[in-house]
């Protein structure tokens, strides 16, 4: 039988965008930071630490000259937490327009209502109503696992 063990350190530095700063949501008080505007720094003053430090453990058991069973686990962090600081608003602006299934909210001669983008200059903006605002970011650790035969 044979145990193997060790660490990784996984670091997971923020998103940053070629040419303006980053967009980030502040949960404490539901606004969007625009970065490299209206004195928000480009990087919006996001912190992702100094990284994680991931424990391994393995195990593989020959069983006869042919078989050997193996498994192992592991804990990592889940950086796909930070999408919703990537992607925020006004990134990703939604349209909902009303009518049903069976009426138009508006005529093809009428066209599409125009988009009313927010003003981004100032670098914070409020979220519109009815979003409120969300629980801090907290990173996620995943445990895994791989048993093999």
């Amino acid at each position: 039988m044979t145990l193997t063990y060790g660490l990784r350190y996984e670091y997971y530095p923020f998103v940053t965008r070629d040419h303006e700063g980053n967009f980030t949501f502040q949960p404490s008080t539901g606004n969007v930071l625009i970065g490299c505007l209206g004195g928000v720094p480009c990087d919006t003053g996001e912190d992702v630490g100094w990284g994680f430090i991931a424990p391994r453990l393995g195990i593989a058991y020959r069983l006869d000259s042919r078989t050997v069973i193996r498994g192992g686990v592991g804990l990592t962090e889940d950086p796909d937490n930070y999408r919703d600081m990537r992607n925020t608003y006004p990134a990703v602006i939604i349209t909902s327009y009303g009518g049903t299934a069976f009426q138009s909210p508006f005529s093809l001669s009428q066209g599409l209502p125009s988009v009313v983008a927010p003003n981004i200059s100032l670098g914070t903006i409020p979220l519109p109503p009815p979003f409120p605002p969300r629980p801090s970011r907290i990173p996620i650790a995943a445990a895994t696992s791989n048993p093999t035969i």
